[in-house]
């Protein structure tokens, strides 16, 4: 039993393990649809708001939920205290206790049903709330903020909160939610609110970077002496505040500690994974990301699987098989949990390649950008949206890929074809030539022009099926 929410996408792939990850969370995600997201559905069964945030676009993508989020969010509204504060709970009896990294879910949420669903009307009816929300937090000025969750059960600890403290991730989520508010008010029209934000946005980003970046070693830490931990500097990756001329270095080493140190693992809580797998892919690591996603060893999705074939997602990246919970503080978690399920959106985002244009929400305008880095040999995707249906099938072989793109009617995309073996490649679409070595070729219809980068050939499209095949030129019979 489950809030009546209509199943939307569809995602599968040549790694069969992934495919199973992809059923546990949709499984899991519908198990904790009840009016509310909840964490659990038989323990705790309380809508806590990181796990909602974290799970959010996930569940856009594989199910249609406008109403069951406006009523999430409004849940969140009638427990805010006068002050603005929120629990990090809703629905609660209290206000209390609510950081930052957790109830950012006011802003991100709201966020979300207007890029996936061009809802502006829930912006509207949130805005005074939001910024009350905002100044209950500092004031309005920058500050370092503490709390008592953080980066939730991160693996390998018998402590379900971070060793290196929250105060890193719960003022990046403070950065990240004022971030969010100088766009909204954009949109809204407010210019003043949206240059005040932006300032804000700057002086928590140069204070976080004063009290949390190591200059010389090229990575953040938490409050407290650590080893190096992967959320700080995916989470500064994420909202944007490392300095333009340290990025490269800082992702470098957050890459050399997943793929050499932890040997193709993370070390990731709840919010933490999802700006992991958010950020790599981004700035051109998708390789690493899918070794995290195909990992078959803890701590990882699939390893749940193999080692007591998991139906569900657990709360625990351990799943509580005994011999990790020996010395825990705190009582066993459970397997049915959504958060670590946050995968999902980089399965739709990142290996599909469907994304929302943020500049023309509710898919008016569709960004398909597949990743084919790692062992896949294709992906097949849909999600139905506000506009129709939009469908992303790629396949490769050694010198050659296939892309199926259809996207619904009043909507345009942009495509963006990963270039195979020596860079200089021919594209076809269905029998018309439309890229040749370096050039364009006009007159095909429904292709709008094309250009490349180094990686990358980027097509613009308007409403239609399509079927692309982008061949190594170098491989060719000319």
């Amino acid at each position: 039993m489950h809030t009546a929410v209509e199943s939307v996408g569809t995602f599968s792939c040549s790694n069969e393990l992934i495919n199973r990850v992809q059923h546990n969370l949709r499984w899991t995600q519908l198990n904790n649809m009840h009016g509310y997201p909840t964490d659990c559905p038989q323990r705790e069964k309380l809508g806590w708001t990181g796990d909602a945030h974290a799970t959010a676009e996930e569940a856009v993508y594989n199910f249609f939920c406008p109403q069951f989020y406006t009523q999430y969010v409004n849940d969140l509204r009638d427990v805010q205290a006068p002050g603005g504060a929120l629990s990090v709970i809703a629905p609660a009896y209290s206000a209390e206790g609510g950081e930052p990294g957790w109830t950012s879910a006011y802003v991100i949420i709201p966020w979300y049903l207007y890029e996936y669903y061009g809802d502006r009307r829930v912006l509207e009816e949130h805005y005074d709330g939001m910024k009350r929300w905002i100044h209950s937090l500092a004031g309005g000025e920058p500050k370092i903020i503490g709390g008592w969750i953080g980066d939730w059960l991160s693996p390998h600890l018998d402590e379900p909160a971070p060793p290196e403290g929250n105060e890193m991730h719960n003022t990046a989520y403070y950065y990240y939610s004022v971030s969010i508010m100088a766009k909204i008010a954009e949109v809204m029209g407010y210019t003043n609110d949206a240059a005040q934000y932006a300032d804000l946005a700057r002086r928590i980003g140069r204070l976080m970077n004063d009290q949390f970046f190591d200059p010389a070693a090229n990575t953040y830490h938490g409050a407290r002496p650590t080893e190096y931990r992967q959320t700080p500097n995916a989470d500064a990756l994420f909202i944007g505040i490392v300095p333009e001329d340290r990025r490269e270095a800082v992702l470098s080493n957050l890459v050399q500690d997943i793929m050499v140190k932890r040997e193709g693992h993370l070390n990731t809580g709840f919010p933490g994974t999802k700006a992991l797998m958010e950020i790599l892919p981004r700035m051109g690591r998708a390789d690493v990301a899918y070794t995290l996603a195909a990992q078959t060893t803890y701590p990882s999705w699939i390893w749940p699987i193999l080692e007591y074939g998991a139906t569900t997602i657990p709360e625990w990246w351990d799943g509580n098989v005994p011999r990790f919970w020996t010395h825990r503080t705190i009582g066993i978690g459970t397997r049915n949990h959504p958060a670590f399920g946050c995968v999902g959106s980089y399965y739709y985002k990142t290996l599909a390649g469907i994304r929302v244009d943020p500049l023309e929400p509710g898919f008016k305008r569709v960004i398909i950008q597949p990743h084919v880095e790692g062992g896949l040999t294709w992906v097949k995707a849909s999600c139905a949206t506000v506009r129709g249906t939009i469908e992303s099938h790629w396949e490769k072989q050694a010198q050659s890929m296939r892309l199926a793109v259809v996207l619904p009617a009043n909507s345009t995309g942009q495509v963006w074809l990963p270039k195979i073996g020596s860079g200089s490649v021919r594209v076809r679409e269905g029998n018309r030539l439309i890229w040749n070595g370096a050039k364009y070729v006009s007159g095909a219809e429904g292709i709008n022009g094309a250009r490349e980068d180094a990686r990358h050939l980027i097509v613009e499209i308007g409403s239609g099926a399509y079927r692309f095949e982008v061949q190594d030129a170098s491989s060719l019979n000319w």
